[in-house]
């Protein structure tokens, strides 16, 4: 009697199958070693994980046309920064009595916006994720990232109204 043997699109079929199946399980051991993954930007900096439903994102108008992000009022502090454009990841977090409640920075935002800094609580590695544990107070409103100028400070510029994009 003769042996029956599978066509060559079941054979490639059976292939593909097998190497799915081994990428796959490659893909999860590797997952388990290194640890949850982060989503992937363009560039930027070591960033902290925020609590849920606590993070936002600043974004500067400087290089870019893009929109104010509004921010409820609250504790703030930055998280670390991506691009492009320049945008903080910032963490809204309880406040620290030992810490300034409020701070006004001193520029850094065009003539219609208020400067304000929150601590600058970028990690140094990739690996150091734990939130932010105190922030200053941001007033409910528009913002945007401001130039730096207070080292250990990120400075964002606050407007009452929404201001409007210019290109």
């Amino acid at each position: 009697m003769k042996e029956r043997t599978p066509h060559a699109r079941h054979r490639r079929l059976g292939h593909r199958i097998a190497a799915f199946v081994t990428a796959t399980a490659a893909a999860a051991s590797c997952g388990a070693v290194l640890g949850q993954a982060t989503p992937a930007v363009a560039g930027g900096d070591p960033t902290r994980d925020c609590l849920p439903g606590a993070r936002a994102n600043i974004p500067s108008n400087h290089d870019y046309p893009v929109s104010a992000a509004h921010l409820a009022g609250g504790y703030y502090a930055q998280a670390g920064l991506f691009w492009p454009p320049a945008t903080a990841a910032v963490c809204k977090t309880a406040p620290d009595l030992r810490q300034p409640l409020i701070r006004i920075g001193q520029g850094g935002c065009d003539a219609s916006a208020l400067p304000f800094l929150i601590p600058d609580a970028s990690p140094a590695a990739y690996t150091d994720i734990t939130p932010p544990t105190w922030g200053t107070f941001l007033p409910a409103g528009w913002y945007y990232l401001g130039e730096p100028t207070t080292p250990g400070w990120a400075t964002v510029c606050w407007y009452v109204l929404k201001p409007k994009v210019t290109a």
